[in-house]
């Protein structure tokens, strides 16, 4: 499970205890949205501005909690 906020942090968690599952992932606006590849191994993050548009997604390893690749920008 994960979750994201306005104070711009996701937080992963393991579902079958409650704790959370390593340091909160940081991004630099509001989470906008938060979802899990199919098969659970990354996860996808976006920022949006106040007008909810997209700024940004960046993906993770969802076991690691690491980056993977450059965050993806946009810039309309």
């Amino acid at each position: 499970v994960a979750t994201g906020g306005a104070d711009g942090l996701v937080q992963v968690w393991d579902f079958a205890t409650g704790a959370r599952a390593g340091a909160p992932l940081r991004h630099d606006s509001e989470v906008a949205r938060v979802a899990f590849s199919p098969d659970g191994h990354r996860l996808l993050t976006s920022v949006a501005d106040a007008d909810a548009r997209a700024l940004y997604a960046q993906l993770w390893d969802a076991g690691t909690l690491a980056p993977m690749g450059a965050r993806m920008e946009h810039t309309d």
